[in-house]
């Protein structure tokens, strides 16, 4: 956990109505919300756990920290690169912070993805 603020995490109510998204710094206001104190909100970004408070708890919060998501990936070695004349990237790029899956596929593998 770095301490720095965590860009773009969505708002939602507990019914799954998306109620606001925090800024690039991190910040949302709480009282744009206008939800009663009793209703659970859930702040939700992709490379952190869910986080899930009650709309009393929140307003009694400065700092709310999330806790990172593990993520596992199977090891990838790359071998004759003479091979290979393209580069596909992947990835989820919605916000600033963002992991990218990488293959390398040959001339033939690329004509095969575009005219199938």
């Amino acid at each position: 956990m770095s301490g720095e603020p965590v860009p773009l995490v969505n708002i939602y109510a507990e019914d799954g109505t998306l109620l606001g998204v925090a800024n690039a710094k991190g910040e949302f206001a709480i009282d744009s919300l206008r939800q009663n104190a009793s209703a659970k909100i859930i702040l939700q970004h992709i490379s952190y756990n869910n986080y899930e408070e009650l709309s009393s708890g929140l307003r009694k919060e400065k700092l709310i920290k999330l806790i990172p998501r593990s993520i596992k990936i199977d090891e990838v070695a790359i071998g004759d690169k003479s091979r290979y004349d393209y580069l596909v990237l992947k990835g989820y790029f919605r916000n600033t912070t963002f992991s990218i899956s990488v293959r390398v596929i040959s001339t033939t593998e690329l004509l095969n993805i575009i005219f199938r």
